[in-house]
């Protein structure tokens, strides 16, 4: 009986844990989709300090986000996004083509968001 217990208690711990760590990635990159938005709206302003400032803020967090994220989700999901926010900062001081580079970071994110949704076929 002590084995059936003991079982139920890691599954159990499991599931909780699967669904409070999805609710963080789901609100990190909800947080980081509404920074990238920040970025967007400061560089269509005409504001590129602050733009730039913005965007150095989005990959700081994005930074503090990934570290704890790699954990719970492959690394190959978050590659792409690393690349994306540091391009982000580099083509606002640049003055590249930033608004494709939001565009597609915030798409990422959304997929990211989307992937980790507490199902039954994803917690169990």
């Amino acid at each position: 009986m002590t084995r059936i217990k003991l079982s139920a208690a890691i599954l159990l711990g499991l599931v909780i844990l699967s669904i409070v760590s999805g609710a963080w990635i789901i609100g990190s990159c909800r947080d980081l989709q509404i920074r990238s938005i920040q970025v967007e709206e400061a560089w269509l302003a005409g504001d590129v300090e602050e733009a730039y400032r913005l965007a150095c803020r989005l990959e700081e967090d994005w930074e503090s986000f990934r570290r704890p994220a790699a954990v719970f989700l492959r690394s190959r999901e978050l590659l792409e996004i690393d690349r994306i926010t540091s391009r982000v900062r580099y083509r606002t001081a640049s003055g590249g083509e930033l608004q494709p580079e939001l565009a597609e970071l915030r798409h990422m994110l959304e997929q990211l968001r989307s992937s980790v949704i507490p199902r039954p076929e994803t917690v169990l």
